[in-house]
């Protein structure tokens, strides 16, 4: 004989999946633009007319919704979160279901999620760090010291977390990247290493150097306006456009390699001296 009790007492509702989370429940930003879908089961002892509705942060949102003749438990179903709830912070995603007969309703449980709309290093980002050598001037032979590579360190900044992308760029041309780990988190930094072959390959140019981060949410943090470009004695590489406005955006340093080493033979057309420098200019 059917027991409703005796349902209840064993009818758990499991919390609702939102598909379009990372772990931890962190909402990329470009899924919050649309109503976000809130995935579910036709759940044990539903029955055609029961009813079920989103349950965001407390509230009862949107209309209800019949259980049809043709879904059977475990069927799929699905809610959609409005894209104006998903603020910043962080929320609660349930469900209620409600027997039309007696009128008990009954919630799920929760799942979290987040929604972060801050982009990494807000305010501001803090320029690239070198090391002393790079301040008055690089040569190739010191450079070979390093290992050939110019190690630069990107400070703390504000809501640096684990699996934040940092993409760097010299006058606009992309260089190397890191993703910042838990040792980083710990430590304050993350380090970028420049390798000889990519200082080669800018040319003889006097640019700014800096950084975007990129966290888990998407949301990118980045310096204000371009720099200006200096070109010296040598042509830039023939395939990277480079800016004249002249103003550095925050997180800029003026870098000037010159290309050319006799240890390191370039095509006659690309070699302008004797010597590779790396010239950091103070902002």
């Amino acid at each position: 004989m059917y027991n409703l009790a005796t349902e209840k007492k064993e009818n758990v509702l499991t919390s609702p999946v939102i598909a379009a989370a990372l772990n931890g429940g962190l909402l990329p930003v470009d899924s919050l633009n649309m109503p976000l879908e809130v995935l579910l089961n036709v759940w044990q002892g539903a029955r055609p007319g029961y009813t079920y509705q989103l349950y965001f942060d407390g509230v009862l949102i949107g209309l209800k919704k019949e259980i049809l003749l043709s879904q059977m438990p475990g069927d799929d179903l699905m809610l959609h979160i409005p894209s104006e709830l998903l603020t910043e912070g962080r929320h609660s995603v349930a469900y209620a279901v409600e027997n039309p007969i007696n009128m008990v309703v009954e919630f799920s449980a929760e799942t979290v999620v987040i929604v972060d709309l801050t982009p990494p290093g807000d305010p501001l980002l803090a320029p690239i760090i070198f090391p002393t050598q790079v301040q008055n001037g690089l040569t190739s032979e010191e450079l070979q010291t390093m290992g050939n590579v110019l190690s630069g360190t990107i400070a703390s900044y504000n809501g640096m977390q684990e699996g934040d992308v940092v993409r760097t760029y010299w006058d606009d041309l992309p260089g190397p990247m890191a993703v910042v780990s838990s040792d980083d988190v710990g430590l304050k930094r993350t380090m970028v290493d420049f390798a000889r072959p990519f200082l080669e390959l800018i040319g003889d140019i006097e640019a700014p150097v800096y950084y975007t981060i990129t966290d888990l949410a998407g949301n990118l943090g980045v310096g204000g306006r371009e720099a200006a470009t200096r070109a010296s004695n040598a042509p830039a590489h023939p395939n990277h456009k480079r800016s004249h406005r002249h103003h550095t955006r925050p997180g800029q340093r003026f870098i000037r390699c010159n290309r050319g080493d006799r240890r390191h033979r370039q095509p006659e057309s690309r070699r302008s001296g004797d010597r590779a420098m790396a010239r950091a200019e103070r902002q």
